[in-house]
């Protein structure tokens, strides 16, 4: 199905959902998986999603773990590709078969990693879709890795969780060096599961056992920790992923609170998303959490097996991101006035549709002045009229 059709069932879709606010600094935007969150196997349905990326065009990537395969959409949930099937460990099957994998990452020029936790590897696939196996492979190299990461210079970090260590690799895949043995020091793990790595190289480990994310340089120096054992703010209970934003901000998937945290890039506790359920907006035990360039938050709601994002919810004047849009709004004439509603850089009549459709929300969490275009001081089926004669 092509993503243009999936966006116009977005729309559709999220015209009856209320926006309900996740604490006090995100909304619920929109979900993807089978109805009901039952597992699935077709297209775009998951079996205990654990992990999410992103390429350099925006595109998500999902690791669906127990379907042993990787799945692509777009930036709002339209499904785009697969790839994988069932592999085995001993003798380990082809490169492109994958057993329970359980992380992905994609470097600067897109080539997409995947720690095949199952068969002890990490693969990569170039741009031209050819797989290959990452660096070293087997129990003694690699046991059970269970999340990969990439820097800026594409040096490649996997969590080798078997051994309670991490291990760095360059782009050919030759080590560079490791870190970790199993404790609770501060150069030590218990079951480590999550792995980011911030704009300044800095590497972030969800150290699960520990109930903790540690903070370290790019050669293992140790440099913080990030919460502590725990159900309160700022706490954590197994967490098992974790991701920077660009403006260093730290989220944590914090597993066994059902809830993603989110704090300063010095540990400081800033807010929380999500509670336990299978509502809007609530979890079950949520294995990952990954944040893109502009800030829209996604959650690997594993138990509930389904994808959900969320939009930052700020009090100062710029435009947020409509729940069905492809982007942020903007204003095509510089009157003022955000017409393009959906974010595509023009002004069509899907902007129409989605702001009908979503003029509760609007009203509720974006500038009035940006979006009560007849300027009647509120957001009503006037603005519509506005919107639709200017096409």
């Amino acid at each position: 199905m092509k993503s243009s059709t999936i966006i116009c069932i977005l729309l559709v879709l999220m015209a009856g959902i209320q926006a309900v606010a996740a604490a006090e600094t995100y909304v619920y935007a929109a979900q993807w998986g089978k109805a009901g969150g039952s597992p699935g196997t077709g297209n775009g349905e998951f079996n205990q999603p654990a992990r999410i990326a992103f390429d350099t065009h925006g595109s998500v990537f999902v690791d669906d773990m127990n379907n042993h395969r990787i799945q692509k959409f777009n930036a709002v949930g339209g499904f785009v590709t697969t790839w994988g099937s069932e592999g085995v460990a001993d003798p380990p099957s082809a490169a492109g078969t994958f057993l329970y994998p359980l992380g992905v990452a994609v470097d600067s020029q897109d080539y997409l990693y995947v720690a095949d936790r199952g068969i002890h590897r990490v693969q990569v696939m170039d741009p031209s879709q050819i797989w290959t196996v990452f660096g070293p492979n087997g129990t003694v190299e690699l046991l059970q890795p269970s999340d990969v990461a990439v820097d800026s210079s594409d040096n490649v970090y996997v969590v080798d969780w078997g051994h309670n260590r991490i291990r760095k690799f360059d782009l050919q895949g030759a080590p560079l060096g490791e870190w970790g043995t199993l404790g609770s020091g501060k150069l030590q793990f218990n079951g480590p599961r999550g792995i980011a790595v911030d704009s300044a190289n800095n590497v972030y480990v969800a150290d699960t056992g520990n109930n903790r994310v540690m903070k370290f340089d790019s050669n293992g120096a140790y440099l913080a920790t990030i919460g502590t054992a725990g159900t309160g703010n700022g706490q954590l209970s197994g967490p098992w992923g974790v991701d920077v934003d660009t403006a260093g901000n730290v989220y944590v998937a914090d597993t066994g609170n059902n809830r993603v945290e989110k704090f300063s890039s010095n540990g400081a506790f800033l807010a929380t998303i999500g509670t336990a359920g299978t509502g809007n907006g609530q979890f079950s035990r949520p294995y990952d959490v990954s944040v893109n360039s502009v800030g829209m938050v996604y959650v690997a709601d594993t138990g509930n097996n389904r994808v959900q994002f969320f939009l930052p919810k700020t009090v100062d004047t710029t435009p947020l991101l409509v729940p069905g849009g492809v982007g942020v709004p903007t204003d095509t004439n510089g009157d003022g006035r955000y017409d393009d509603v959906n974010g595509n850089r023009a002004l069509d009549f899907s902007d129409v549709v989605l702001y009908f459709n979503q003029m509760d929300w609007i009203a509720a969490n974006e500038p009035l002045a940006a979006f009560d275009y007849n300027g009647n001081g509120q957001i009503d089926f006037n603005d519509v009229v506005w919107l639709f004669n200017q096409i």
